[in-house]
């Protein structure tokens, strides 16, 4: 990050900036698709943790999560924490995010860990 000067004009008092602004720089954390574009949405932020969904290396809506790292971005049921298949809706509420998923668009509750995320439909009433 840094401040740039965008353009410059001559006048009779010498070389003044025209406009100075503030770019911020950008820079890839994970190429979460390598094959095919992972197209991110659904962008939320719960306890610390960021919440998204993408198309993982299948080619198949995921639900990611990312502390902002490489080795902190990752999708949970990879790791063993939960398995949540067409995932969307995501909304943060305190240090959880509520979401929908599967085929019935059941209701899930997620807080990042194996024992925090549970299906909030009678027919998920315990952890994935």
């Amino acid at each position: 990050m840094g401040i740039r000067t965008i353009g410059r004009a001559s006048t009779s008092h010498g070389v003044e900036a025209l406009e100075s602004r503030l770019l911020l720089s950008v820079t890839l954390v994970k190429d979460l698709n390598p094959n095919y574009s992972s197209n991110p949405t659904n962008f939320v932020s719960a306890g610390g943790v960021g919440y998204f969904t993408a198309y993982n290396s299948l080619n198949q809506p995921a639900l990611w999560r990312t502390d902002g790292t490489f080795a902190g971005t990752f999708i949970p049921a990879e790791k063993g924490h939960f398995s949540i298949s067409l995932p969307s809706q995501l909304t943060a509420v305190g240090n959880r995010i509520f979401l929908t998923a599967g085929a019935g668009a059941e209701l899930w509750v997620a807080d990042s860990t194996a024992s925090g995320t549970i299906g909030a439909s009678p027919s998920r009433a315990s952890v994935a």
